[in-house]
C-alpha cells in the first residue's frame, strides 16, 4: 500500500475510512478524483469488498468513463467488475431490470423540445419561442419535478417579465406531464421518482438492490438534489455504506434542483457518520486561494473551512476600467501578451453564453485564435456578417442576384424580388430601374441604393461598414427586427465586425481574415475534455469551467447585473451566483485578473467588496 505514503493526512483517512456514512469536503484542487480511486483500491485490496457490490455515481457519462479509466489505469489489475454510472444510468437500469419500462419508453431530447414547443405555442398563443426560452422552461420544469414528492408545485410566476411563456409555468407543466403520460413516455426526471416511488412501493425489491450495492461512492455530492440524495440513502441502507466527495461552496447547479442543503444535512441524517475535510490545494497559488476564500467566506448557507496553498505566487490582479470598450481593449492586448504555450493553457471565464459570444466576436476581430465548446458561433457566421460582407462584396464587384436580394431590403425599401427575376447578372442599375420605368418612388430608391454601393466601393474597409451601420441605416433595421433583449447584441456583434477591419487597408485583406476566422472556428470548437492542438485560448463560461484548471484566468465583467445577474434576488440566488464567481476564481493555476467597469451606469459586482 505504497499509495497511502502519498497522501497527505486528511487523503489518507479518507480512503481508510472503516466504513458506514462518511462526507468528505473536498476542495478545489483537492485531489478529489484521487482519493476516490485509491478509496475504491483500498476497499477492494484491504477490506476485501467485491469489486461487483460496489457502486461508483458521477453526473455525466465523460466523467463516469474518465473515472473508470483513470481507476483501471491506476491501479494496473482487473477490477473491470466495479459498476461505475451517472444517476440517470443507475436509475434506468433499476427500473429496466425490475420490468418497468415494459409499459413505458424515454423520450427523447429532441421530441422533447418539440412537444413543449406544441404545448407553448397551442394552448398559450405564443407564436414563438426561442431554443434558450424552451431550455429554460425544461429547467424550470425539472426544478419543479425533482421537488415534487417533497413541496407542491409552485404557482405561475407573473414576475418573469422577459417571457411570456415563463408566466404560464405551472399549466405548462401539466399538459407537458399530462401528454407523457398519454403517450406512456418518461424522460429522466420521471425516471427519478418512479425510482423512488417503486423502491418505496417494494421492500423485498429494495432489499434486492441493497445487496446487490453494498458500498456507493458519489462524486460530485453538492449537485444531488433531494429526489437523488433520497433514492441513495434508500439504497445505502441499512448498513450505510455511503462515501460522499463534494464541495457545497461549488453547488451550483440550482436549475435542476441542486442545493448545497443536501451536503449541510448529512450529519443530520447520520448522526454516526464522519465529515473529512480536503482543504489542502495543490492546482492554485496561496493568493488565489486566500481570494477565493475571501469571496466564499460571505455566503452563509455553507459549511466553514478554509483552504490552504504552499505555493508562492503573484497576487490576484483587479483592473477598473471607465466603460467596456476600454476593458476589452485591455482583455485583449493582454490574450496577445502572453506567451503561445501559456495562452492555449489559459481561460476567459464569463457569466453566459451571451458573453462568450462578444468576446468571441472581439476576438475575432483582432484575429485572436480560441478554442470553445460552448453554444456560440464565429462572428463571421452571424447573419449581421453576412449582410455586411454581401453590401460590400456587391459594392465593389459581385453584383450577383442572389446579394442583391438579401440586401436590398436591409432596411427596408419596399423593392420586390420580381425586379431581378429576368434580368442577366450582373445586376446593374439601369436593368433593375427598367422594371421601375412607371414607378418614381421605385426608381429613387434603386437610384439612392447604388449610389450609396458606389460610395462604399470608394471607402477603406472600416468607414465601409460604418457607413453600411449608419449612413445607411442597417442599425435602425437591427432596432427594428430585435426581439427584446437582441438589440444591444446584434450592436455588439456590428461593432466586432467593424473592429475587425481596422488593420485591413483593402477589402481582399479583409475578406481573407473572415475566411480565416471562419476556418479557425470549425477546428477549435471541440468538447472541453478533448486535448486541442489549438493554439487559441479558451472561452467559456462559468458553468461549463467546473472541473477544470488553467495557467491564467481572465474573469471580465464583474458588474451587477451580469455577476450577480438582474435575475438573482433571493438571498439564495445570490450566494449561487457567489459560488459561480468562487469556481471562476480556483480554476486558475498561477495567474488570475478580475475586470470590471465603473462609471454611472455601471456597478462593480458586490462580490468584489472583500478584495478592493
Amino acid at each position: 500500500m505504497s499509495y497511502l505514503q502519498l497522501m497527505n493526512p486528511s487523503q489518507r483517512c479518507a480512503v481508510c475510512h472503516p466504513g458506514g456514512p462518511v462526507q468528505v469536503i473536498a476542495g478545489p484542487g483537492s485531489g478529489k478524483t484521487f482519493t476516490i480511486v485509491k478509496r475504491l483500491q483500498y476497499l477492494i485490496e484491504v477490506q476485501k469488498i467485491s469489486p461487483e457490490n460496489i457502486l461508483v455515481i458521477t453526473f455525466t457519462k465523460a466523467a463516469a468513463k474518465e473515472m473508470q479509466s483513470r481507476f483501471l489505469r491506476e491501479i494496473r489489475r482487473s477490477y473491470s467488475a466495479v459498476n461505475f454510472g451517472t444517476f440517470h444510468s443507475v436509475y434506468y437500469q433499476i427500473l429496466s431490470r425490475s420490468g418497468y419500462f415494459q409499459d413505458y419508453s424515454l423520450i427523447g431530447e429532441a421530441e422533447k423540445k418539440k412537444m413543449l414547443t406544441g404545448i407553448v405555442q397551442r394552448s398559450f398563443s405564443i407564436p414563438y419561442i426561442d431554443p434558450a426560452e424552451c431550455t429554460e422552461i425544461l429547467h424550470e420544469i425539472s426544478r419543479i419535478k425533482n421537488r415534487e414528492a417533497l413541496e407542491e408545485v409552485p404557482d405561475s410566476d407573473n414576475g418573469k417579465e422577459n417571457s411570456p411563456a415563463l408566466k404560464h409555468i405551472k399549466e405548462i407543466y401539466e399538459e407537458y406531464r399530462d401528454m407523457l403520460q398519454c403517450l406512456h413516455k418518461l424522460d429522466f426526471d420521471d425516471m427519478i421518482r418512479c425510482c423512488y416511488d417503486m423502491l418505496m412501493a417494494k421492500p423485498r425489491l429494495l432489499q434486492e438492490w441493497q445487496s446487490y450495492f453494498s458500498h456507493l461512492l458519489v462524486d460530485e455530492f453538492q449537485d444531488i438534489n433531494r429526489l437523488q440524495y433520497q433514492v441513495l440513502r434508500l439504497l445505502a441502507a441499512p448498513d450505510n455504506h455511503i462515501f460522499g466527495v463534494g464541495d457545497d461552496d461549488q453547488s451550483i447547479y440550482a436549475f435542476r434542483g441542486a442545493s448545497p442543503a443536501v451536503m449541510q444535512e448529512f450529519l443530520h441524517d447520520y448522526p454516526d457518520g464522519q465529515q473529512i475535510f480536503l482543504d489542502m490545494n495543490y492546482r492554485s497559488t496561496r493568493p488565489i486561494v486566500l481570494a477565493a476564500d475571501k469571496v466564499i467566506s460571505c455566503n452563509r448557507q455553507r459549511i466553514a473551512k478554509q483552504g490552504r496553498s504552499l505555493r508562492d505566487g503573484s497576487e490576484v490582479m483587479i483592473r477598473s476600467f471607465t466603460d467596456k470598450e476600454s476593458e476589452y481593449d485591455f482583455l485583449l492586448q493582454e490574450i496577445q501578451s502572453l506567451p503561445a504555450e501559456v495562452r492555449k493553457e489559459s481561460a476567459v471565464i464569463l457569466r453566459t453564453n451571451h458573453e462568450v459570444s462578444q468576446v468571441a466576436a472581439k476576438c475575432a476581430g483582432k484575429g485572436i485564435e480560441i478554442q470553445t465548446a460552448e453554444k456560440t458561433r464565429n462572428v463571421f457566421d452571424h447573419f449581421i456578417a453576412t449582410d455586411i460582407i454581401d453590401y460590400i462584396r456587391f459594392a465593389s464587384q459581385e453584383k450577383t442576384r442572389g446579394r442583391f436580394l438579401n440586401i436590398i431590403n436591409k432596411p427596408m425599401r419596399y423593392i420586390s424580388r420580381k425586379s431581378v427575376a429576368d434580368i442577366e447578372e450582373p445586376v446593374e442599375e439601369r436593368k433593375v430601374l427598367e422594371y421601375y420605368r412607371e414607378n418614381i418612388d421605385g426608381q429613387n430608391e434603386i437610384k439612392r441604393f447604388f449610389a450609396d454601393c458606389d460610395r462604399i466601393a470608394r471607402m477603406s474597409p472600416f468607414l465601409a461598414v460604418h457607413y453600411i451601420r449608419k449612413g445607411i441605416g442597417y442599425d435602425r433595421y437591427l432596432k427594428e427586427r430585435a426581439r427584446p433583449g437582441e438589440y444591444e447584441e446584434w450592436l455588439e456583434i456590428a461593432a466586432a465586425i467593424q473592429e475587425s477591419t481596422k488593420d485591413c487597408p483593402a477589402f481582399e485583406a479583409w475578406f481573407g481574415l473572415t475566411e480565416r476566422s471562419r476556418t479557425q472556428n470549425q477546428k477549435t470548437k471541440k468538447p472541453e475534455h478533448v486535448k486541442n492542438e489549438s493554439k487559441g485560448i479558451r472561452l467559456i463560461t462559468m458553468h461549463s469551467s467546473k472541473g477544470l484548471e488553467f495557467h491564467t484566468v481572465f474573469l471580465p465583467h464583474l458588474n451587477e447585473g451580469i455577476l450577480p445577474g438582474r435575475k438573482s434576488l433571493t438571498a439564495e440566488q445570490i450566494e449561487e451566483e457567489r459560488r459561480l464567481f468562487y469556481v471562476g476564481m480556483t480554476r486558475a493555476k498561477e495567474k488570475l485578473w478580475l475586470l470590471y467597469t465603473a462609471s454611472p451606469k455601471d456597478i462593480p459586482s458586490r462580490f468584489l467588496a472583500t478584495l478592493l
